[in-house]
């Protein structure tokens, strides 16, 4: 399953449902799910829930600099912390529902630099950060960031065959 924007959030509740009502039948029988730009809670039981249904890949595509998803997603939600937007890390010491300790052990979110320059430049882009890359883990979500692929949550269509090539698909 690949889905991004609203489509990333409906495979997400689906997983959550699929946890809640599927019962043991309903460990591992999605292979793999990839999340990019999800306006979704980080709260760690969710994604939790969401990770036991998947067998494969559970992949979360986030970019920092995508404005249209933090003010839209905070306007309708009390929650600071957003899935597109920042890694989930589901091996986190401290609380599991907590959208901070999602992002770190310290509770703080992470400082990007000012200097966006490697999104404009015309050099070749970054590597991608691999975050939580464990084969064969059960307990993890996958992390990739994609701000180096974007400029806005508008772009995701025209660079979702990258994104694609970037997670090996």
């Amino acid at each position: 399953l690949v889905g991004y924007g609203m489509g990333a959030r409906l495979i997400f509740h689906c997983l959550e449902t699929l946890a809640a009502e599927g019962g043991i039948e309903a460990r591992g029988i999605v292979e793999n799910a990839v999340l990019i730009g999800a306006p979704v809670s980080m709260d760690l039981s969710k994604w939790a829930a969401a990770r036991g249904v998947v067998a494969g890949r559970l992949v979360n595509c986030y970019a920092w600099n995508d404005w249209i998803l933090a003010l839209l997603y905070r306007s309708k939600s009390y929650e600071i912390g957003v899935a597109g937007l920042y890694p989930i890390n589901l091996t986190t010491s401290g609380s599991t529902s907590s959208a901070k300790t999602a992002v770190s052990k310290s509770g703080t979110y992470p400082t990007y630099p000012a200097d966006n320059s490697n999104v404009t430049s015309t050099a070749a882009p970054p590597k991608p950060c691999l975050l939580n890359k464990h084969h064969g883990s059960a307990f993890e979500v996958e992390n990739f960031d994609v701000s180096h692929l974007i400029t806005s949550h508008t772009d995701y269509p025209r660079v979702l065959p990258d994104i694609i090539a970037l997670l090996n698909l």
